[in-house]
C-alpha cells in the first residue's frame, strides 16, 4: 500500500479552459512547481482556475475578447 497515490496528490483540471488558453508549468530554482492558466497571445496569466474564470465572466458581460489584455 506504500505505493498506492493518495487521492489529494492527484491533481484533476477543474473544468476545460478556453480555447486558446494552456496550463504552463514553470520550475522555480528551488525545484518548486508554479502552474498557471496562460494565454500566450496576451501574456496573460492567471494562478486559479477561478481567477480565469472570474476573467472570462467579466469578459462576456463587458463584452470584451478574453483575448484582451487586463487594463
Amino acid at each position: 500500500m506504500g505505493d498506492q497515490k493518495d487521492i489529494k496528490d492527484i491533481k484533476v483540471l477543474p473544468a476545460p479552459i478556453p480555447e486558446g488558453w494552456v496550463l504552463d508549468t514553470k520550475l522555480k530554482e528551488d525545484g518548486t512547481e508554479v502552474k498557471c492558466y496562460l494565454c500566450p497571445a496576451t501574456e496573460q496569466r492567471f494562478y486559479t482556475y477561478e481567477d480565469l474564470m472570474r476573467y472570462v465572466r467579466y469578459a462576456k458581460a463587458a463584452k470584451v475578447s478574453i483575448y484582451s489584455p487586463v487594463s
